[in-house]
């Protein structure tokens, strides 16, 4: 994939990778790094879009050690000979362990990125249970106990409230972009400082930032909703979903 020439306004050689923001970009990209996974042993490498965990699982810290140096030497030959560049502010190491073991917990949540645009779709479910699962490990609960209160111990968003909160941010953060209901009518409804839910015909807008932003933005606390300054409204609105740990978005329209 060298000494290509990107069609663009003006003609351009690319020297190595995906040119951004072309229409074969994606499909490209994916051809470039499809081959990853084949080339690590020793750990299980989930791709999701230009993201690429490893994870790497030992039964105690010294063999950990061993297996990470390992997959690692794998990860550097692969770069090495594919040249594609590591955005090193993106690349943090978590490690996730039971009270018995006593490993360091070093932990920033990623899950946030881009979920905007995936926190409503069926995959997200599958994190949820990976994120329950982990929690479990963390606080040494059993398999089958619920993680409701936990969430709430530990001050942890539910992958559900965690797109909830971006989502309904998004909307707060560009709210005059958006119609309200008293612009629409002068009739003194309930509903009428409402944002104004867009008429939708296609289930990609039915699910789309926009109109699942208004729907949430919508049912905010009105106490939360008047909160003018953003840093504040943000703060409230968090501290609300810890509190009641909500596990899907129709449990929050519920409110």
């Amino acid at each position: 994939m060298q000494n290509r020439t990107d069609i663009s306004p003006q003609a351009e050689k690319v020297s190595h990778g995906v040119p951004q923001g072309s229409f074969l970009g994606p499909l490209l990209f994916l051809l470039f790094i499809n081959d990853l996974p084949l080339n690590i042993r020793g750990a299980e490498v989930v791709l999701f879009v230009d993201y690429t965990n490893l994870l790497i699982t030992g039964e105690d810290e010294c063999f950990l050690q061993q297996k990470i140096t390992e997959v690692m030497r794998d990860v550097e030959t692969w770069f090495q000979k594919n040249n594609p560049i590591i955005n090193t502010e993106k690349t943090i190491a978590m490690s996730f362990h039971s009270r018995q073991m006593r490993l360091p917990l070093r932990s920033k949540s990623c899950l946030k990125y881009g979920i905007i645009f995936w926190g409503e779709s069926n995959e997200s479910l599958s994190i949820f249970k990976l994120q329950k699962r982990v929690i479990r490990i963390i606080s040494g609960a059993s398999t089958n106990s619920s993680c409701r209160q936990i969430f709430k111990d530990y001050n942890i968003l539910t992958v559900a409230s965690l797109y909830i909160l971006e989502v309904i941010c998004f909307i707060k953060k560009y709210k005059e972009s958006f119609e309200h209901n008293i612009r629409v009518h002068t009739h003194n409804t309930q509903r009428k400082l409402d944002l104004r839910v867009q008429y939708c015909n296609t289930a990609l807008f039915r699910k789309s930032v926009v109109n699942m932003g208004i729907k949430l933005y919508n049912k905010v606390p009105d106490h939360i909703k008047m909160r003018d300054n953003f840093g504040s409204f943000k703060r409230d609105l968090k501290s609300f979903l810890l509190q009641h740990s909500v596990y899907s978005v129709d449990e929050f329209m519920a409110f």
